[in-house]
C-alpha cells in the first residue's frame, strides 16, 4: 500500500497538485498541516480526482484557520498500522522530538508523522517510527509503502520534485537520517 505524506504547501496548490499528480497510484493521503486550504482548494475544483475514493486524513499546522481541521490524530488506524498524525507546532518538534516519540508511544502508536520544520527526518526508535516529509514549498513530500502488518514491512522514502515535475533525488529509510534544526 502506498501512502502520499505531504506537509507545508503554504498557499503553493500547484506543488501539491503535481505532487498528487505525480504519485497517482497512491492508495491514501496524509496532509500535515500548514496549506490545509490547498488540500481543500484542490478537491473542491476537481483538480486532483486521483484523491477521489481513497483515504484523506488531514490536521491543522499553525497557520492554518483552525475549522479546517482537527490538530492531531491519534490511533488513526491505516493498512493494520496505527498512526499519530500531527503538524508538529504543539509538539515542540522544531525543538527535538523527544516529547513527540512519548506521544507516540504513550498513545501505542507505531507510526508517527510530523510536518512543520520544513526538512525531512526518519528516525525508528524501537517500535516506532517517526517521518516528516519535509515541505511542499521545498517541491519536497514524502511516501509510505506498507508491505505487511509487521512493523519491519514498513518504508518510508522523502522525494524532491525536479526542474521537469519529477523526482529528482529519493532517500529511503533507514538513509534518510535526522536534519538539525
Amino acid at each position: 500500500m502506498k501512502i502520499l505524506v505531504c506537509s507545508d504547501s503554504h498557499g503553493k496548490d500547484e506543488l501539491l497538485e503535481a505532487i498528487i499528480k505525480e504519485n497517482a497510484d497512491l492508495d491514501a493521503f496524509i496532509f500535515l498541516g500548514d496549506g490545509c486550504d490547498d488540500v481543500q482548494y484542490l478537491q473542491e475544483k476537481g483538480l486532483v480526482p486521483e484523491l477521489d475514493d481513497k483515504p484523506v486524513l488531514m490536521v491543522w499546522g499553525n497557520v492554518d484557520d483552525e475549522s479546517l481541521a482537527p490538530k492531531n490524530l491519534i490511533g488513526e488506524e491505516l493498512f493494520g498500522h496505527k498512526f499519530y498524525i500531527a503538524h508538529g507546532y504543539n509538539e515542540r518538534c522544531k525543538h527535538g522530538i523527544e516529547n513527540f516519540l512519548t506521544r507516540c508511544m504513550f498513545s501505542r502508536c507505531d507510526i508517527g508523522l510530523f510536518g512543520h520544520t520544513h526538512h525531512p527526518f526518519y528516525r525508528r526508535f524501537a517500535k516506532v517510527h517517526l517521518f516528516n516529509p519535509s515541505a511542499v514549498i521545498n517541491g519536497e513530500y514524502g511516501v509510505i509503502t506498507i508491505n505487511g502488518d509487521s512493523i519491519d514491512d514498513v518504508v518510508f522514502t522523502n522525494y524532491a520534485l525536479g526542474e521537469n515535475g519529477e523526482p529528482s533525488h529519493v532517500i529511503e529509510s533507514p538513509d534518510l537520517l535526522k536534519v538539525d534544526y
